[in-house]
This record gives structure tokens, C-alpha cells and sequence, in this order.
């Protein structure tokens, strides 16, 4: 980013004030990153719309929805946009980012001024974008309650398991958005890597001592086998519409208490097939606890 880009920049939110017609030429996008396996990408366009989409659960949270949401803002809210843009000119030091480090990519467009912004790093690097930042999230936070198409990942697992057993899961795949869509089939069986897999997680708590921290727990994780294969690759979601499919999970355990999740994963193909909506990218059931028992 060069000193021109900035005052180009600042001449044309100059302009977006004295000619309100010309918002429609503005846009912002804010994408996350973190590898090719976690991106959440919000963009907001001066005639109102934010559209946000994520590939995998937000900051991996249990239970989080991945999908494409969209919402329509007051032009009070594109006002506070503009303002914390022009506030962000100047932009902050070149953070010190390393490949896998998370980094937010900013381009701001403008009656045909562009400004890119690379965020990231330390407090210090992030403290000039903190009021861009902050607004944008806003936006993220009040478009996720207009889902168009959605994923949701439930899981139903036995609350006491035998050390050595295949533990009966059943999982609930939910699209919560106004629109169906389609995510390849979880019981047509994948290989399992990172970007294609359906997983459980399981991590045992160890029993508290006193005076004693506890060392984090490790979680690990096998592949699970649906108990009827299909052929079809593709599962579809209708609006407001859940499918349950049943696998097991074939575990060698010490007896104990566990934290125990699942992960439905596929990265595979576009963003639609044949006109219809495609969801891809991973998504966690909430963490249940399962006492193991010899």
C-alpha cells in the first residue's frame, strides 16, 4: 500500500459523502485465514447487503453452524463502515506473519479507489485497524442470524461405552437457512484425511489433584464407519430440514470419563452443483462427556 492508494482512498469516501448516490459503488471484504481449511469471508456492499460465509466452525467451536448468511444493513450501519474505513487509512507496521499464522485480508473498493489491508500478529499490529475491526464484526455477528443455507452437525453417543467396543453413533446433519442445499453424502464412505472425513473425537479428563495442574488435554480422533453404505455422493438439505444417519466408531480405551465429539469434513467441488447450493468444509457436534467402564 502506497501513500497514493491512501490519500486516492480518502478522496473517494470524500466524495461517497458529498454524492450519497455513489455508495453504490463502494464495497468492503473481510476475509480470515488461517490454511486452506479454515477461511470466513464477510462482504458488505454500499447499497446494504452483508454477506458472510464460513468453511469450518467458527474459532472450532462445538456445535458451531457453517454456511453462507446474509442480511440487509441500515445506512446508518454502511455510515459507521465508512467512517471506521477512513479511520483506517494510514493502516499499522507490517505484522511479522508466519504461513500458518491467522491473518485478516481487507480490500476496501471505492468510485475505483482500491486499498488492501493485511491484518494479523500481536496486539500491537492489530490496535490501528481495532475500530474497523470491530465494526465489521458487528456486521458478522448480525448477518449469522440470517442464514440462507446452512450446516449444523448433532451427535447422539451412548453416555457409558466398554473399553474395547464399536461405540453406535448417530449423527443429525441440520440446514437451518432459508434455502436447501446440498452436502455430499456422509454414509457414501471417504477416505480420511483432513479435508474428507467423519470423525470421532475423544479426550479422557484426568481426576483432579490437589496442588496439581492438570496437563492440557490431547484430543484424538478415529474415522467412523457408516452401517449402510449408499452409493448416491449427495445428501440433501431442505430449509429448516435435518437427515440422521447411523455409524459406529471402533475404540480401544483405558476405563475412565471422556470428552467426546464428532467432525463431518468435505472440501470436494464448488460452490453450487447444477444451480442448487454445495456446502463445504468441517463442522463439530458439542463435546459430551462418556464414562468408560470395565
Amino acid at each position: 500500500m502506497t501513500s497514493e492508494d491512501t490519500e486516492s482512498m480518502r478522496e473517494a469516501l470524500a466524495a461517497l459523502s458529498r454524492a450519497p448516490a455513489l455508495k453504490a459503488s463502494f464495497g468492503i471484504e473481510r476475509v480470515t485465514v488461517r490454511s486452506d481449511l479454515w477461511e470466513e469471508r464477510l462482504v458488505v456492499v454500499g447499497a446494504g447487503t452483508a454477506s458472510l460465509s464460513t468453511n469450518r466452525s467458527f474459532g472450532d467451536a462445538s456445535g458451531e453452524a457453517i454456511g453462507r448468511f446474509q442480511s440487509q444493513l441500515a445506512d446508518a450501519r454502511v455510515d459507521d463502515i465508512l467512517r471506521a474505513v477512513n479511520a483506517t487509512l494510514a493502516g499499522g507496521p507490517a505484522a511479522p506473519l508466519s504461513p500458518g499464522d491467522v491473518r485478516v485480508l481487507i480490500t476496501v473498493v471505492a468510485c475505483g479507489s482500491k486499498l488492501v489491508h493485511v491484518v494479523g500478529g500481536g496486539p500491537e499490529y492489530l490496535e490501528p485497524y481495532a475500530r474497523l475491526l470491530a465494526v465489521l464484526d458487528q456486521v458478522a455477528f448480525e448477518s449469522r442470524k440470517q442464514p440462507v443455507c446452512t450446516l449444523q452437525l448433532g451427535a447422539e453417543i451412548p453416555a457409558t461405552a466398554k473399553p474395547s467396543a464399536a461405540i453406535p453413533v448417530v449423527l443429525t446433519f441440520a440446514n437451518s437457512g432459508r434455502e436447501g442445499t446440498w452436502i455430499r453424502n456422509p454414509a457414501a464412505g471417504t477416505e480420511d484425511t483432513p479435508a474428507e472425513h467423519v470423525r470421532l473425537w475423544y479426550a479422557q479428563i484426568q481426576p483432579e489433584q490437589p496442588g496439581v495442574t492438570p496437563l492440557p488435554m490431547e484430543p484424538e480422533s478415529v474415522p467412523m464407519e457408516p452401517v449402510v453404505r449408499v452409493q448416491r455422493p449427495l445428501l440433501w438439505l431442505g430449509p429448516g430440514e435435518s437427515e440422521d444417519r447411523q455409524f459406529s466408531a471402533t475404540l480401544s480405551l483405558d476405563p475412565g470419563t471422556y470428552l467426546m465429539r464428532t467432525s463431518f469434513a468435505s472440501y470436494a467441488g464448488g460452490e453450487t452443483v447444477a444451480g442448487h447450493n454445495l456446502l463445504r468444509g468441517c463442522v463439530f457436534s458439542p463435546e459430551q462427556t462418556v464414562e468408560v467402564r470395565g
